[in-house]
Protein backbone atom coordinates (compact mmCIF):
# COMPACT_ATOMS: atom_id res chain seq x y z
CA UNK A 1 0.00 0.00 0.00
CA UNK A 2 1.28 3.29 -0.94
CA UNK A 3 -1.25 6.68 0.17
CA UNK A 4 -0.53 9.67 -1.86
CA UNK A 5 -1.15 13.41 -1.13
CA UNK A 6 -2.44 15.78 -3.51
CA UNK A 7 -1.56 18.15 -5.32
CA UNK A 8 0.97 18.73 -8.23
CA UNK A 9 1.16 21.26 -10.96
CA UNK A 10 4.95 22.06 -11.41
CA UNK A 11 6.13 25.24 -13.40
CA UNK A 12 9.22 24.37 -15.22
CA UNK A 13 9.21 27.37 -17.48
CA UNK A 14 13.55 28.27 -18.97
CA UNK A 15 13.96 31.51 -18.19
CA UNK A 16 11.51 32.53 -16.29
CA UNK A 17 10.38 30.36 -13.14
CA UNK A 18 11.54 26.78 -12.32
CA UNK A 19 10.85 24.54 -9.80
CA UNK A 20 13.67 22.47 -8.44
CA UNK A 21 14.06 19.21 -6.45
CA UNK A 22 17.02 19.48 -3.94
CA UNK A 23 18.40 16.81 -2.05
CA UNK A 24 16.08 14.22 -3.86
CA UNK A 25 16.75 11.25 -5.52
CA UNK A 26 15.34 9.96 -9.06
CA UNK A 27 12.22 7.80 -8.72
CA UNK A 28 11.92 4.54 -9.75
CA UNK A 29 10.62 4.45 -13.67
CA UNK A 30 6.81 4.88 -13.65
CA UNK A 31 6.44 4.29 -9.96
CA UNK A 32 4.69 7.25 -10.36
CA UNK A 33 2.25 6.61 -13.34
CA UNK A 34 -0.38 9.74 -12.57
CA UNK A 35 2.23 12.18 -13.74
CA UNK A 36 1.58 14.06 -16.32
CA UNK A 37 4.35 16.36 -18.24
CA UNK A 38 2.70 19.36 -20.14
CA UNK A 39 4.64 21.05 -22.85
CA UNK A 40 2.70 24.68 -23.63
CA UNK A 41 2.97 26.76 -26.32
CA UNK A 42 2.34 30.92 -25.63
CA UNK A 43 4.51 32.73 -27.84
CA UNK A 44 7.60 30.91 -26.45
CA UNK A 45 7.49 27.95 -24.93
CA UNK A 46 7.16 26.44 -21.15
CA UNK A 47 6.75 23.50 -19.40
CA UNK A 48 4.45 22.46 -16.12
CA UNK A 49 3.83 19.35 -14.58
CA UNK A 50 0.34 17.57 -13.90
CA UNK A 51 -1.63 14.94 -12.60
CA UNK A 52 -4.01 12.08 -14.08
CA UNK A 53 -7.38 12.37 -12.75
CA UNK A 54 -9.73 10.90 -14.84
CA UNK A 55 -9.18 8.69 -18.25
CA UNK A 56 -10.15 12.58 -19.92
CA UNK A 57 -8.91 14.97 -17.29
CA UNK A 58 -5.70 16.54 -16.00
CA UNK A 59 -5.61 18.87 -13.20
CA UNK A 60 -2.78 21.44 -13.22
CA UNK A 61 -1.93 25.10 -12.05
CA UNK A 62 -4.20 28.05 -13.69
CA UNK A 63 -0.92 30.14 -14.60
CA UNK A 64 0.26 26.94 -16.77
CA UNK A 65 -2.01 27.89 -19.53
CA UNK A 66 -1.37 28.58 -22.91
CA UNK A 67 -3.11 28.60 -26.14
CA UNK A 68 -1.46 25.10 -27.36
CA UNK A 69 -0.98 22.63 -24.24
CA UNK A 70 0.02 18.69 -25.15
CA UNK A 71 0.04 16.03 -22.17
CA UNK A 72 2.62 13.58 -21.84
CA UNK A 73 1.72 10.61 -19.66
CA UNK A 74 3.67 7.72 -18.68
CA UNK A 75 7.21 9.44 -18.94
CA UNK A 76 10.11 8.52 -16.85
CA UNK A 77 13.01 10.42 -18.84
CA UNK A 78 11.11 13.20 -20.89
CA UNK A 79 13.78 13.69 -23.51
CA UNK A 80 13.26 10.10 -24.57
CA UNK A 81 10.40 8.35 -26.91
CA UNK A 82 9.59 6.05 -24.48
CA UNK A 83 7.16 2.89 -25.54
CA UNK A 84 4.95 3.94 -22.28
CA UNK A 85 4.68 7.38 -23.41
CA UNK A 86 1.16 8.78 -24.85
CA UNK A 87 1.25 11.88 -25.97
CA UNK A 88 -2.65 13.95 -26.25
CA UNK A 89 -3.32 17.24 -27.30
CA UNK A 90 -5.49 19.28 -24.91
CA UNK A 91 -9.04 19.95 -25.80
CA UNK A 92 -10.09 22.52 -23.41
CA UNK A 93 -7.87 24.72 -20.36
CA UNK A 94 -10.59 25.31 -18.18
CA UNK A 95 -9.03 28.08 -15.43
CA UNK A 96 -10.47 28.53 -11.77
CA UNK A 97 -13.33 31.16 -12.70
CA UNK A 98 -11.63 33.35 -9.43
CA UNK A 99 -8.22 32.22 -10.94
CA UNK A 100 -5.63 35.32 -9.93
CA UNK A 101 -1.93 35.55 -9.76
CA UNK A 102 -1.52 33.98 -6.21
CA UNK A 103 -5.43 33.02 -5.82
CA UNK A 104 -7.25 30.35 -7.03
CA UNK A 105 -4.27 28.87 -8.90
CA UNK A 106 -5.67 25.56 -10.71
CA UNK A 107 -6.61 24.35 -14.06
CA UNK A 108 -8.63 21.28 -15.29
CA UNK A 109 -7.46 20.07 -19.07
CA UNK A 110 -9.78 18.15 -20.86
CA UNK A 111 -8.02 15.55 -23.26
CA UNK A 112 -9.01 15.49 -26.85
CA UNK A 113 -8.91 11.56 -26.05
CA UNK A 114 -9.26 9.16 -23.30
CA UNK A 115 -5.72 8.20 -21.97
CA UNK A 116 -5.13 4.37 -22.19
CA UNK A 117 -5.10 3.16 -18.42
CA UNK A 118 -1.41 1.10 -17.92
CA UNK A 119 0.59 0.33 -15.64
CA UNK A 120 3.00 3.23 -16.51
CA UNK A 121 -0.83 5.52 -16.41
CA UNK A 122 -3.34 5.40 -13.77
CA UNK A 123 -5.56 7.89 -12.31
CA UNK A 124 -4.64 9.84 -9.01
CA UNK A 125 -7.74 9.93 -6.52
CA UNK A 126 -8.65 13.06 -5.70
CA UNK A 127 -9.36 13.74 -1.45
CA UNK A 128 -12.25 12.89 0.58
CA UNK A 129 -13.74 16.13 2.71
CA UNK A 130 -11.92 15.83 6.04
CA UNK A 131 -8.97 14.01 4.96
CA UNK A 132 -6.11 16.14 6.63
CA UNK A 133 -2.06 15.80 6.93
CA UNK A 134 -1.05 16.95 10.29
CA UNK A 135 2.46 18.73 11.28
CA UNK A 136 5.51 15.76 11.24
CA UNK A 137 3.87 13.80 8.34
CA UNK A 138 6.86 12.49 6.15
CA UNK A 139 5.31 13.46 2.37
CA UNK A 140 7.37 12.84 -0.92
CA UNK A 141 7.35 15.24 -3.77
CA UNK A 142 8.17 15.01 -7.52
CA UNK A 143 9.18 16.55 -10.34
CA UNK A 144 10.88 17.31 -13.36
CA UNK A 145 12.62 20.40 -12.57
CA UNK A 146 16.29 21.51 -11.70
CA UNK A 147 18.36 19.87 -9.27
CA UNK A 148 20.50 23.01 -8.25
CA UNK A 149 20.92 26.26 -10.57
CA UNK A 150 23.18 24.54 -13.12
CA UNK A 151 21.90 21.27 -12.99
CA UNK A 152 18.85 19.74 -15.15
CA UNK A 153 17.41 16.73 -15.24
CA UNK A 154 15.22 15.15 -17.72
CA UNK A 155 14.01 11.93 -15.49
CA UNK A 156 11.14 11.91 -12.79
CA UNK A 157 12.83 12.69 -9.22
CA UNK A 158 11.59 12.89 -5.61
CA UNK A 159 12.38 14.27 -2.18
CA UNK A 160 10.79 13.59 1.41
CA UNK A 161 9.61 16.95 3.04
CA UNK A 162 8.12 17.52 6.55
CA UNK A 163 4.82 19.14 7.31
CA UNK A 164 5.64 22.13 9.68
CA UNK A 165 3.47 24.17 12.29
CA UNK A 166 1.29 26.70 10.40
CA UNK A 167 3.72 28.91 12.48
CA UNK A 168 6.83 28.33 10.19
CA UNK A 169 5.60 29.72 6.96
CA UNK A 170 3.43 32.89 9.35
CA UNK A 171 6.92 33.74 10.60
CA UNK A 172 8.36 33.48 7.15
CA UNK A 173 5.48 35.00 4.96
CA UNK A 174 3.90 37.28 7.82
CA UNK A 175 0.73 38.25 6.30
CA UNK A 176 1.11 36.19 3.01
CA UNK A 177 0.62 33.01 4.21
CA UNK A 178 -3.22 31.55 4.91
CA UNK A 179 -3.70 28.96 7.22
CA UNK A 180 -7.09 28.35 5.82
CA UNK A 181 -5.53 27.38 2.40
CA UNK A 182 -2.16 26.52 2.48
CA UNK A 183 0.50 23.98 4.02
CA UNK A 184 3.97 24.96 5.43
CA UNK A 185 6.15 22.42 4.12
CA UNK A 186 9.72 22.20 4.46
CA UNK A 187 12.42 21.34 7.27
CA UNK A 188 14.33 24.59 7.51
CA UNK A 189 16.61 22.90 9.02
CA UNK A 190 17.30 20.59 6.27
CA UNK A 191 19.06 21.26 2.73
CA UNK A 192 16.19 19.57 1.34
CA UNK A 193 13.20 21.24 -0.72
CA UNK A 194 11.41 21.91 -3.59
CA UNK A 195 11.62 25.74 -4.89
CA UNK A 196 11.56 29.00 -7.13
CA UNK A 197 14.96 30.20 -8.10
CA UNK A 198 13.06 33.44 -7.41
CA UNK A 199 12.32 32.72 -3.85
CA UNK A 200 14.30 29.46 -2.12
CA UNK A 201 12.10 29.78 1.05
CA UNK A 202 8.92 29.16 -0.36
CA UNK A 203 7.42 26.17 0.69
CA UNK A 204 3.51 26.55 0.60
CA UNK A 205 1.43 24.34 -1.75
CA UNK A 206 -2.43 24.18 -1.95
CA UNK A 207 -4.96 21.55 -1.99
CA UNK A 208 -8.27 21.26 -3.84
CA UNK A 209 -10.99 19.29 -3.78
CA UNK A 210 -13.91 19.07 -6.57
CA UNK A 211 -17.22 20.31 -5.89
CA UNK A 212 -18.89 17.87 -8.73
CA UNK A 213 -17.29 15.54 -11.41
CA UNK A 214 -18.98 17.28 -14.02
CA UNK A 215 -16.12 18.76 -17.17
CA UNK A 216 -16.63 21.96 -15.78
CA UNK A 217 -16.28 21.55 -12.02
CA UNK A 218 -15.19 24.33 -9.84
CA UNK A 219 -12.78 23.59 -6.62
CA UNK A 220 -12.62 24.67 -3.16
CA UNK A 221 -9.37 25.34 -1.99
CA UNK A 222 -9.11 23.38 1.72
CA UNK A 223 -6.08 22.24 3.86
CA UNK A 224 -4.00 19.51 2.73
CA UNK A 225 -5.17 16.25 2.49
CA UNK A 226 -3.79 12.50 2.43
CA UNK A 227 -5.48 9.82 -0.01
CA UNK A 228 -4.74 6.84 -1.59
CA UNK A 229 -4.74 4.96 -5.04
CA UNK A 230 -5.47 1.52 -4.00
CA UNK A 231 -8.51 0.66 -1.48
CA UNK A 232 -7.23 1.55 1.63
CA UNK A 233 -8.37 2.23 4.95
CA UNK A 234 -8.54 5.79 6.62
CA UNK A 235 -7.17 4.47 10.02
CA UNK A 236 -4.09 3.93 7.44
CA UNK A 237 -4.04 7.79 6.24
CA UNK A 238 -1.73 10.19 8.21
CA UNK A 239 0.54 8.37 9.86
CA UNK A 240 4.15 8.98 9.99
CA UNK A 241 6.91 7.65 7.48
CA UNK A 242 7.97 4.72 9.67
CA UNK A 243 5.29 3.16 10.54
CA UNK A 244 3.67 3.06 7.08
CA UNK A 245 4.75 3.86 3.48
CA UNK A 246 5.94 7.26 2.62
CA UNK A 247 3.31 9.80 1.47
CA UNK A 248 3.43 11.82 -2.03
CA UNK A 249 3.31 15.39 -2.05
CA UNK A 250 2.18 17.15 -4.62
CA UNK A 251 2.18 20.83 -5.09
CA UNK A 252 0.86 23.72 -6.43
CA UNK A 253 3.24 27.09 -6.17
CA UNK A 254 2.10 30.52 -5.72
CA UNK A 255 3.94 33.10 -8.01
CA UNK A 256 2.59 32.55 -10.80
CA UNK A 257 2.90 34.89 -13.67
CA UNK A 258 6.20 33.33 -14.33
CA UNK A 259 8.65 35.84 -14.40
CA UNK A 260 8.05 38.70 -11.95
CA UNK A 261 10.37 40.88 -10.61
CA UNK A 262 11.03 42.07 -7.36
CA UNK A 263 14.20 42.12 -5.32
CA UNK A 264 16.78 44.56 -5.63
CA UNK A 265 20.24 42.98 -5.81
CA UNK A 266 23.68 44.45 -5.38
CA UNK A 267 22.50 47.92 -4.06
CA UNK A 268 22.46 49.89 -0.45
CA UNK A 269 19.74 51.47 1.46
CA UNK A 270 18.40 54.58 0.22
CA UNK A 271 19.61 57.85 1.72
CA UNK A 272 15.30 58.42 3.86
CA UNK A 273 12.95 59.73 1.40
CA UNK A 274 15.65 60.75 -0.53
CA UNK A 275 13.04 59.40 -3.13
CA UNK A 276 9.89 61.15 -2.41
CA UNK A 277 7.65 59.84 -5.15
CA UNK A 278 7.78 56.10 -4.22
CA UNK A 279 4.60 54.35 -2.87
CA UNK A 280 4.55 51.24 -1.27
CA UNK A 281 1.60 48.90 -2.50
CA UNK A 282 -0.57 46.32 -0.30
CA UNK A 283 -2.71 44.28 -2.41
CA UNK A 284 -5.83 42.08 -1.10
CA UNK A 285 -7.17 39.47 -2.83
CA UNK A 286 -9.63 36.77 -1.61
CA UNK A 287 -7.34 34.61 0.75
CA UNK A 288 -3.96 36.45 0.23
CA UNK A 289 -2.15 39.92 0.82
CA UNK A 290 0.68 40.83 -1.07
CA UNK A 291 2.53 43.91 -2.03
CA UNK A 292 3.99 45.71 -4.79
CA UNK A 293 6.01 48.75 -5.32
CA UNK A 294 4.86 51.88 -7.35
CA UNK A 295 5.58 56.15 -7.79
CA UNK A 296 3.72 59.12 -7.68
CA UNK A 297 3.02 60.64 -10.82
CA UNK A 298 0.26 63.35 -9.74
CA UNK A 299 -1.42 63.90 -6.32
CA UNK A 300 -4.36 61.60 -7.04
CA UNK A 301 -2.30 59.04 -9.03
CA UNK A 302 0.29 56.16 -8.64
CA UNK A 303 1.56 54.33 -11.50
CA UNK A 304 2.94 50.91 -11.53
CA UNK A 305 2.80 47.42 -13.06
CA UNK A 306 -0.36 45.84 -13.84
CA UNK A 307 0.14 42.31 -12.35
CA UNK A 308 0.23 44.11 -9.15
CA UNK A 309 -3.67 44.30 -9.42
CA UNK A 310 -5.80 43.12 -6.38
CA UNK A 311 -9.62 43.44 -5.11
CA UNK A 312 -8.42 46.04 -2.71
CA UNK A 313 -5.32 47.94 -2.86
CA UNK A 314 -3.96 50.48 -0.06
CA UNK A 315 -1.18 52.75 -0.83
CA UNK A 316 1.39 54.14 1.54
CA UNK A 317 3.41 57.48 0.58
CA UNK A 318 6.43 59.18 2.46
CA UNK A 319 8.14 55.96 3.66
CA UNK A 320 11.38 54.41 4.38
CA UNK A 321 10.80 51.65 6.71
CA UNK A 322 7.50 49.99 5.89
CA UNK A 323 7.24 48.03 8.73
CA UNK A 324 7.13 51.60 10.95
CA UNK A 325 3.97 53.90 11.44
CA UNK A 326 6.60 56.80 10.47
CA UNK A 327 5.48 60.20 11.14
CA UNK A 328 6.22 61.26 7.23
CA UNK A 329 3.84 58.32 6.04
CA UNK A 330 0.44 59.14 4.20
CA UNK A 331 -1.66 56.01 3.87
CA UNK A 332 -4.65 56.18 1.17
CA UNK A 333 -6.80 54.15 -0.31
CA UNK A 334 -7.45 53.42 -3.91
CA UNK A 335 -10.57 54.53 -5.67
CA UNK A 336 -9.94 52.46 -9.25
CA UNK A 337 -7.26 50.30 -10.65
CA UNK A 338 -7.33 50.80 -13.92
CA UNK A 339 -4.89 48.48 -16.21
CA UNK A 340 -3.83 48.83 -19.67
CA UNK A 341 -6.40 47.46 -22.37
CA UNK A 342 -3.65 45.52 -23.99
CA UNK A 343 -2.14 43.59 -20.61
CA UNK A 344 -1.21 40.51 -21.05
CA UNK A 345 -1.18 38.44 -18.11
CA UNK A 346 0.09 35.27 -19.67
CA UNK A 347 2.88 37.26 -22.18
CA UNK A 348 3.50 40.55 -19.42
CA UNK A 349 3.05 42.83 -22.28
CA UNK A 350 1.71 46.36 -21.60
CA UNK A 351 2.20 45.68 -17.70
CA UNK A 352 1.36 48.95 -16.64
CA UNK A 353 -1.28 50.62 -14.22
CA UNK A 354 -2.97 53.54 -13.15
CA UNK A 355 -4.34 54.28 -9.43
CA UNK A 356 -6.48 56.66 -8.76
CA UNK A 357 -6.54 57.61 -5.09
CA UNK A 358 -9.61 58.09 -3.11
CA UNK A 359 -7.63 61.52 -1.89
CA UNK A 360 -4.92 63.37 -3.05
CA UNK A 361 -2.03 63.15 -1.55
CA UNK A 362 -0.66 66.16 0.48
CA UNK A 363 2.65 66.82 -1.35
CA UNK A 364 5.54 68.03 0.85
CA UNK A 365 9.15 67.13 0.60
CA UNK A 366 8.84 63.49 1.65
CA UNK A 367 6.15 63.51 -0.75
CA UNK A 368 6.20 64.11 -4.60
CA UNK A 369 5.14 63.32 -7.89
CA UNK A 370 7.86 62.17 -10.19
CA UNK A 371 8.30 63.74 -13.71
CA UNK A 372 7.01 61.48 -16.73
CA UNK A 373 8.53 61.42 -19.57
CA UNK A 374 7.93 64.37 -22.04
CA UNK A 375 8.14 62.37 -25.61
CA UNK A 376 8.81 59.17 -26.96
CA UNK A 377 12.49 59.98 -27.33
CA UNK A 378 13.92 56.53 -26.45
CA UNK A 379 16.98 55.90 -23.53
CA UNK A 380 20.17 55.03 -25.32
CA UNK A 381 22.04 51.79 -24.30
CA UNK A 382 24.47 52.46 -21.65
CA UNK A 383 22.59 54.91 -19.65
CA UNK A 384 22.39 54.76 -15.76
CA UNK A 385 19.14 54.54 -14.15
CA UNK A 386 18.08 54.02 -10.61
CA UNK A 387 15.69 51.38 -9.47
CA UNK A 388 14.24 51.62 -5.83
CA UNK A 389 12.02 48.74 -3.91
CA UNK A 390 11.47 47.34 -0.27
CA UNK A 391 11.89 43.97 -2.00
CA UNK A 392 14.57 41.46 -0.54
CA UNK A 393 18.19 41.75 -0.93
CA UNK A 394 18.76 38.30 -1.07
CA UNK A 395 17.39 35.20 -1.28
CA UNK A 396 17.72 34.52 2.54
CA UNK A 397 17.34 38.10 3.66
CA UNK A 398 14.46 40.55 3.83
CA UNK A 399 14.40 44.33 3.91
CA UNK A 400 12.15 46.78 5.99
CA UNK A 401 14.08 49.83 4.40
CA UNK A 402 14.39 51.36 0.86
CA UNK A 403 16.21 50.31 -1.20
CA UNK A 404 17.97 51.13 -4.44
CA UNK A 405 20.47 50.58 -6.83
CA UNK A 406 22.09 51.83 -10.53
CA UNK A 407 21.72 49.94 -13.61
CA UNK A 408 22.40 50.35 -17.42
CA UNK A 409 20.28 50.49 -19.95
CA UNK A 410 21.17 47.23 -22.71
CA UNK A 411 20.64 47.11 -26.18
CA UNK A 412 17.17 45.06 -27.08
CA UNK A 413 19.34 42.20 -28.38
CA UNK A 414 20.36 41.52 -24.73
CA UNK A 415 16.37 40.65 -23.98
CA UNK A 416 15.16 39.44 -26.91
CA UNK A 417 17.40 36.28 -26.76
CA UNK A 418 16.94 35.82 -23.75
CA UNK A 419 13.14 36.36 -23.44
CA UNK A 420 10.76 35.35 -26.48
CA UNK A 421 8.27 37.45 -25.95
CA UNK A 422 10.50 40.87 -25.17
CA UNK A 423 9.02 44.17 -27.49
CA UNK A 424 11.64 47.01 -27.74
CA UNK A 425 8.90 48.96 -28.75
CA UNK A 426 7.39 48.86 -25.42
CA UNK A 427 9.98 47.79 -22.77
CA UNK A 428 13.20 48.01 -22.17
CA UNK A 429 15.81 46.07 -21.08
CA UNK A 430 17.76 46.73 -17.99
CA UNK A 431 21.54 45.37 -16.24
CA UNK A 432 24.68 44.46 -17.42
CA UNK A 433 24.80 40.80 -17.74
CA UNK A 434 28.08 40.81 -16.05
CA UNK A 435 26.92 42.78 -12.94
CA UNK A 436 25.17 41.34 -10.01
CA UNK A 437 22.88 44.33 -9.82
CA UNK A 438 18.94 43.81 -10.55
CA UNK A 439 15.75 44.16 -9.25
CA UNK A 440 14.29 40.96 -8.74
CA UNK A 441 11.30 39.77 -6.21
CA UNK A 442 9.25 41.71 -4.31
CA UNK A 443 9.87 45.20 -6.61
CA UNK A 444 7.79 44.56 -8.97
CA UNK A 445 5.84 48.16 -10.09
CA UNK A 446 8.61 50.37 -9.06
CA UNK A 447 10.11 53.06 -11.28
CA UNK A 448 13.11 52.96 -13.10
CA UNK A 449 13.90 56.77 -12.80
CA UNK A 450 17.02 58.24 -15.43
CA UNK A 451 17.88 62.03 -14.51
CA UNK A 452 14.95 62.30 -12.56
CA UNK A 453 12.19 60.98 -15.13
CA UNK A 454 10.49 57.81 -14.48
CA UNK A 455 11.44 55.85 -17.72
CA UNK A 456 10.38 52.25 -16.41
CA UNK A 457 8.42 50.18 -14.51
CA UNK A 458 9.63 46.88 -12.96
CA UNK A 459 8.02 44.12 -14.72
CA UNK A 460 9.70 41.03 -15.34
CA UNK A 461 13.06 38.96 -15.54
CA UNK A 462 15.06 35.88 -15.79
CA UNK A 463 14.41 33.11 -12.63
CA UNK A 464 17.80 33.48 -10.85
CA UNK A 465 17.52 36.92 -10.58
CA UNK A 466 20.89 38.09 -13.28
CA UNK A 467 20.59 40.67 -14.97
CA UNK A 468 19.23 42.14 -17.50
CA UNK A 469 16.04 42.29 -17.12
CA UNK A 470 12.49 43.81 -18.10
CA UNK A 471 11.04 46.95 -18.00
CA UNK A 472 7.96 48.71 -19.17
CA UNK A 473 8.88 51.33 -21.06
CA UNK A 474 6.71 54.29 -19.69
CA UNK A 475 7.06 57.01 -23.17
CA UNK A 476 4.80 54.38 -25.26
CA UNK A 477 2.10 54.78 -23.01
CA UNK A 478 2.03 58.56 -22.86
CA UNK A 479 -1.26 59.00 -24.62
CA UNK A 480 -3.07 56.04 -22.74
CA UNK A 481 -1.62 57.55 -19.41
CA UNK A 482 -2.94 61.26 -19.81
CA UNK A 483 -6.00 60.61 -21.24
CA UNK A 484 -6.73 57.73 -18.62
CA UNK A 485 -5.72 60.99 -15.77
CA UNK A 486 -8.02 63.49 -17.50
CA UNK A 487 -10.91 60.83 -18.09
CA UNK A 488 -10.74 59.70 -14.27
CA UNK A 489 -10.60 63.09 -12.89
CA UNK A 490 -13.64 64.31 -14.78
CA UNK A 491 -15.75 61.39 -14.00
CA UNK A 492 -14.87 61.93 -10.46
CA UNK A 493 -16.72 59.92 -7.84
CA UNK A 494 -19.44 58.81 -10.16
CA UNK A 495 -18.16 55.80 -11.88
CA UNK A 496 -20.22 52.76 -9.58
CA UNK A 497 -17.16 50.29 -10.39
CA UNK A 498 -14.06 51.04 -8.33
CA UNK A 499 -11.85 48.36 -10.42
CA UNK A 500 -11.30 47.81 -14.33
Amino acid sequence: MQPLLLLMAFLLAPKAQAVKIIGGHEVKPHSRPYMAFLRIRISDRKRCGGFLVREDFVLTAAHCWGRSITVILGAHNIKKRERTQQVIPVKTAIRHPNYHPKVNDIMLLQLQRKATLTAAVSLLRLPRRGEQVKPGMVCRVAGWGRLDLNTSTATLHEVELEIQEDKQCVSCYRRRYNRATEICVGDPGKSQSTFKARDIRDRVLWTLEPMNKSPGLLFKIVRGLCLNTRNTSSSDLGRPLGKMQPLLLLLVFLLPPSRLLGEIIGGQEARPHSRPYMAFLVIQSPGRVSTCGGFLVREDFVMTAAHCWGRTINVILGAHNIRRQERTQQRLSVLRAIRHPGYSEQRLLNDIMLLQLENRARRNRFVRPVALPQSQIRLSPGSLCTVAGWGLVSQHRRTDTLQDVQLRVQRDQECSRRFEPFNGQTQICVGNRREQKSAFLGDSGGPMVCNNVAQGIVSYGSNNGTPPGVFTRVSSFLSWINRTMRRFTQQGNQTETPYD
